[in-house]
């Protein structure tokens, strides 16, 4: 829906995909606060908590692809069709073999790591190694990068250790990426975002309720999935500034305004989202009694 709406704009096709791919991601920080601030539970919060879960692994894959669709679209703009599609599937496959690559070599060697002060390095190095060289050959560092945790987590039975041991010091570099987003944010752009930005807005939920109602009718999901589960995923937050500021950085021209875009529209995804979460809990029957009258008294 967002791809074909900016392109019945005259969004140029680059643009049309970074920003239906970026559409994709939801916010499951929220989401999971907002569970656990009301206690849900249930088979609808089950589902929701595992498509959520898959939700942003398959945004970044599918932001991923169009990155480099859309690259080879801005730069290569007197290529042919299949020239580009020939260069952005040849991006995607060697990013895929740098990640399995270093990936192998990451559970072949962790063998030797005997403390957790030395794993810590070692999983930090490996993983600055493939996006540097990812960057060095000009190949996709969000694919090098996953393609890398695949072949970990499938070859290593103590994979979690490695995950574990980056959690223990995740929290500055959060920090950090909170900080570089507001810095690269320009509000003098806000008043050129016009109706590019609304239309974002109602067609990133629009394609939400649509694809989340079709693919419960083909799976014959409960009733109660067809009707909120798409109410569920309206936050979004950190995936999407993270695919907006590499967005900017590989488009130099457009690169401001396409993170200032996402970036206003993901405040009042974040302001307004977690009520609607609340909302499809409720209707769902996932929230307890004693925390419904309170969601009541909240309301009145």
């Amino acid at each position: 829906f967002v791809l074909f709406s900016l392109l019945v704009l005259g969004i140029p096709l680059y643009l049309s995909l970074i920003f239906a791919a970026i559409a994709t991601a939801t916010a499951p920080a929220a989401l999971i606060m907002v569970v656990r601030q009301y206690k849900a539970r249930g088979r609808f919060t089950e589902i929701l908590m595992g498509v959520v879960a898959l939700d942003d692994a398959w945004g970044l894959i599918i932001f991923s692809v169009c990155m480099a669709f859309a690259q080879k679209i801005f730069y290569n703009q007197s290529a042919g069709f299949f020239a580009v599609v020939l260069s952005a599937t040849r991006e995607i496959f060697l990013s895929f073999l740098l990640g399995g690559a270093i990936g192998g070599l990451f559970s072949l060697l962790a063998r030797k790591v005997k403390n957790s002060r030395d794993l810590l390095v070692y999983t930090l190095g490996l993983i600055m190694l493939t996006a540097g060289l990812a960057l060095h050959f000009h190949l996709s560092v969000l694919l090098a990068c996953m393609f890398l945790a695949t072949i970990i987590v499938n070859l290593n039975s103590q994979s979690f250790q490695f995950f574990d041991v980056v959690q223990g010091v995740d929290w500055p570099i959060y920090l950090l990426f909170f900080v570089i987003a507001g810095a690269n944010m320009e509000l003098g752009l806000l008043k050129d975002l016009g109706g590019i930005g609304v239309v974002y807005l109602i067609t990133r939920m629009t394609g939400k309720f649509v694809g989340t109602f079709l693919g419960s009718v083909l799976s014959h999901a409960a009733e109660d999935v067809k009707r909120y589960l798409a109410l569920a995923q309206m936050p979004q937050a950190g995936v999407a500034l993270g695919m907006a500021l590499i967005a900017k950085a590989s488009f130099e021209e457009m690169g401001n305004w396409i993170f200032t875009v996402v970036a206003a529209t993901t405040v009042i995804y974040e302001i307004v989202g977690p009520y609607f979460v609340k909302l499809a809990l409720q209707k769902a029957g996932q929230i307890p009694q004693q925390e419904t009258m309170e969601v009541l008294r909240e309301a009145t």
